[in-house]
């Protein structure tokens, strides 16, 4: 991890550089509820596992992020800390232009620990807080926003702090920041208090709906729609991780599986914002399969055109 004063200099830049238009985008200002229709139809995004990339460890087979299919509108960086310092170059140098060129949005996914940590600025000024973390997280790989993974209880401090900071990062990242950047707001969670106050700053609402049946998902979105548009509201499944818990959304075949469920699934009333993958890199694996191998992105194939055409 880069260090807030190593990062001052480029904080400094970064300020002159990526504020917020005077305009804020028409996303900004979308209204909240069922849409009839989502501009672009719904996105599909992978979470890649970053210690599975052959940069990060030479152990592993051949897997590089680069490979994703077209398609996969969002990859999400995934990494668990023991990526060598090469992935990270190749994640510059040869994975974000590569992804770029199939029209491949690049984020990182960092957990809601890295925003309690940061200490509650003393004049309440939340910007310098938010140009570090752009600044070390999405502008120094040259990626394109910033997903933020939240899975545990918060206190009534702990939601106004982390909210504080959404706010402050809606300047650079989102449909309030720079143009054609993400801010993503990921959860395992039914409606949230920390989930409302952020929902004018956020691109998506991602839900970790792993192992849950399709008659489950109105409920959850209920909850939500009050403050969020439908085109903003994303379920995921998940993968078979090697020596990880079997959530039975991708068995074959595919056109049966919960993973094509989520693609045909839209809520009452409206569209959904998208589907998502975790642990995309195991694309695809079946259950019981605990051994490395390079992807086939056999069910992604698949899933990409099915999604699009449940904006129909």
């Amino acid at each position: 991890m880069v260090s807030l004063a190593k990062l001052l200099p480029v904080v400094a830049a970064l300020a002159s550089v990526s504020a917020a238009p005077a305009t804020e985008p028409a996303i900004a200002r979308r209204a909240v509820g069922p849409q009839a229709s989502c501009p672009g139809g719904p996105y599909y995004g992978g979470y890649f596992r970053s210690w599975r990339d052959i940069a990060a460890d030479a152990s592993n087979p051949p897997t590089r992020m680069s490979d994703l299919p077209s398609g996969v509108d969002v990859a999400f960086v995934f990494p668990q800390g023991t990526e060598a310092p090469a992935f990270y170059t190749a994640l510059r140098d040869t994975h974000m232009p590569a992804l770029h060129a199939k029209g491949t949005k690049l984020v990182r996914t960092i957990p809601i620990d890295k925003l309690l940590a940061t200490p509650v600025p003393a004049d309440g000024n939340y910007d310098a807080i938010a140009q570090q973390l752009v600044a070390e997280f999405v502008t120094a790989h040259g990626l394109d926003g910033l997903d933020v993974d939240m899975e545990q209880s918060l206190s009534a401090s702990q939601v106004t702090h982390t909210a504080s900071i959404f706010t402050a990062l809606a300047k650079y990242l989102g449909p309030r920041g720079k143009p054609g950047t993400l801010l993503i707001y990921d959860t395992n969670q039914d409606v949230h208090a920390l989930a409302t106050k952020v929902a004018p700053y956020v691109s998506y609402i991602q839900i970790q709906a792993y192992g849950r049946s399709t008659a489950s998902l109105q409920n959850t979105w209920d909850g939500y729609a009050p403050y969020y548009s439908s085109c903003q509201f994303a379920i995921g499944f998940s993968f078979y991780e090697e020596n990880g818990f079997s959530w039975g959304d991708s068995p074959q075949p595919f056109s049966s599986s919960r993973a094509a469920d989520y693609a045909r699934w839209n809520p009452k009333g409206g569209k959904k914002g998208g589907v998502f993958s975790y642990a995309i890199d195991r694309d695809w694996k079946r259950v019981g399969d605990n051994t490395l191998s390079v992807p086939t992105y056999e069910y992604s194939k698949q899933l990409i055109p099915l999604n699009k055409q449940s904006s129909t």
